[in-house]
């Protein structure tokens, strides 16, 4: 299979943590909203940036499974985000008691792993992509000692 580029589709994030209201039994809707995952989507863009080797790549030149993670971590951090905002005791489910706090706490341990993933395959990326660009352009000096140049030791023997 090849290797496809740039950002990911809502609908490839949907289908990744199988956010669909028939996945989730326990919301019975989507998890994320449709502008939870483009806010992710923009953020994993402007994380990208943020990373060394600070360069102008662009995102369409990265590989999408990259762009999957950073976006991923993005919607774990907002969720962790709502969770600590929407913080109460705790609720009730199906007789067990959750504190909220521990919601919050999960989600922040998704995003602190997936977004040290993001950053780990982001910087080996762009170090790649650096040195292949840098690499581009050297020439072998011997490239121009071709037959019958002024640079072929036969050639100059006459």
């Amino acid at each position: 299979m090849a290797i496809t580029y740039g950002l990911p589709a809502r609908i490839d994030v949907r289908r990744y943590l199988k956010d669909f209201p028939w996945e989730n039994f326990k919301y019975e809707d989507e998890y994320f909203t449709d502008d939870d995952i483009d806010l992710a989507l923009q953020w994993a863009e402007e994380r990208l940036g943020t990373l060394p080797p600070l360069d102008n790549i662009a995102v369409s030149a990265v590989p999408k499974y990259i762009m999957l993670n950073g976006t991923i971590a993005q919607l774990f951090k907002r969720a962790y985000i709502k969770a600590t905002i929407n913080y109460n005791p705790g609720i009730v489910e199906n007789g067990i008691n959750i504190p909220l706090g521990e919601e919050a706490q999960m989600f922040y341990g998704l995003y602190q792993n997936l977004d040290a993933e993001f950053a780990r395959e982001a910087v080996a990326f762009k170090k790649a992509s650096n040195i292949k660009k840098a690499l581009t352009g050297i020439q072998s000096p011997y490239e121009q000692m071709k037959r019958g140049s002024k640079y072929d030791p036969e050639w100059t023997k006459g």
